[in-house]
C-alpha cells in the first residue's frame, strides 16, 4: 500500500492506492465506489490514471491520464452522465 483514501467528508477510510509498473491501482472497500471507478478506468484502457479529485457521490472525478506516448491530460469525468 502506497497511500491510503479518506472520504473528505467523514475522515474515514475509504480505500488505498498502489503504485504499480502499469500506474497507480485504487482498491475502494465499498462496492459501488469501486464499480464507480472501475468505470473511469475501462474509458481509459491501456493508460494511466490517477485519481486526483472526486465528488462527494463518488459519479464525478478529476483524473489525470497518460500513456508512454502520451503527455498526461487532466479530465473531468462525469460517470452517471456518461462523459470525459
Amino acid at each position: 500500500v502506497d497511500s491510503l483514501l479518506f472520504d473528505p467528508t467523514t475522515s474515514r477510510l475509504m480505500g488505498y492506492a498502489e503504485e504499480k509498473d502499469e500506474g497507480p491501482a485504487y482498491t475502494f472497500f465499498d462496492p459501488a465506489r469501486q464499480e464507480g471507478w472501475r468505470k473511469v478506468e475501462r474509458a481509459f484502457r491501456g493508460k494511466r490514471v490517477r485519481l486526483n479529485d472526486w465528488s462527494e457521490s463518488f459519479d464525478r472525478f478529476v483524473v489525470s491520464v497518460n500513456a508512454d506516448d502520451e503527455p498526461r491530460s487532466y479530465y473531468f469525468v462525469d460517470v452517471k452522465g456518461g462523459r470525459a
